[in-house]
């Protein structure tokens, strides 16, 4: 088994790295090498006022799954799904994330919503761990292997050290040692190593504290 943990970051725009670019990468790479893309979506808030991580959510499954060809298959999505029909939205059922935009909402699969959008569940849908999540949403997990490619987006509020979520805070340590797990490949008993991961994250303070989940080296909050 191999020790190598290939890293490939997807930046903020503010960096000005197309995702295209290493989407296009990560394609060849799993066509060549009969590898998938696994992607995990995630909106860590709740809340109207909170409406731009829900939308920014909706807008990645779109692009990834219609416009760069990612099978919804392969997508897990976790939001609080409380903004579509939320009472203070003025077009019931509708989510967009610009002026006059489409609907984002329509053809949106979520997998974990309300009070599974938790830290534990995303950690146990990251390391493939099916039976921490039986009975929780969908269930699904992301099952990949050393040929895969692994696109986690996160969006949200955050501080040094922690990611927030609805209801509680994903650690930095907590992370790290998921992560170190995964590339050991020796997560819920399965000796898979995950090769390549790809982290995007648009979150308060991402830059400081946030350790591996965060290549950045730009420390601008998002608000």
């Amino acid at each position: 088994m191999r020790a190598i943990f290939g890293l490939l970051v997807f930046v903020s725009a503010v960096c000005c790295l197309p995702i295209e670019v290493d989407l296009d990468e990560a394609k060849a790479d799993v066509e060549q090498n009969g590898g998938r893309i696994w992607v995990l979506l995630v909106a860590g808030s709740n809340g109207w006022y909170n409406y731009r991580h829900q939308a920014d959510i909706c807008h990645a499954y779109h692009i990834l799954t219609k416009k760069h060809g990612i099978s919804p298959r392969n997508v897990v999505t976790m939001m609080y799904n409380d903004i579509a029909y939320n009472e203070q939205n003025p077009d019931q059922g509708v989510i967009i994330n610009a002026l006059d935009g489409p609907n984002l909402y329509y053809g949106i699969m979520i997998d974990y919503e309300l009070d599974h959008v938790t830290p534990e569940i995303f950690l146990h849908v990251l390391t493939g761990n099916s039976a921490a999540v039986f009975g929780k949403g969908s269930g699904k997990v992301i099952k990949s292997t050393s040929k895969d490619y692994v696109f986690v987006n996160f969006v949200d509020h955050g501080a040094s050290g922690l990611i927030a979520f609805p209801d509680g805070e994903l650690h930095k340590s907590d992370l790290m040692q998921t992560l170190a797990a995964m590339r050991q490949g020796n997560v819920v008993e399965r000796s898979m190593e995950r090769e390549k991961e790809v982290r995007r994250m648009f979150a308060c303070k991402r830059g400081e504290g946030t350790c591996t989940f965060i290549i950045l080296n730009e420390e601008k909050s998002k608000y």
